[in-house]
């Protein structure tokens, strides 16, 4: 990990990112995961901004 401003993580304020992101996904289930797209990660662009986005 880099530090931010010449200070160790330790010294930071508030969660880890990945503990943060890890809580905010507990309430998702198993049909809300199975019902985004296959491609999702491809096409993110086309799905937040449509498919012909500039």
């Amino acid at each position: 990990m880099i530090p931010i401003n010449d200070k160790s993580s330790d010294d930071l304020p508030g969660p880890e990112i990945e503990d943060a992101i890890a809580e905010a996904l507990q309430g998702v289930s198993a049909d809300d995961w199975d019902s985004l797209p296959a491609d999702l990660t491809e096409r993110l662009d086309d799905y937040l901004y449509g498919d012909e986005h500039g």
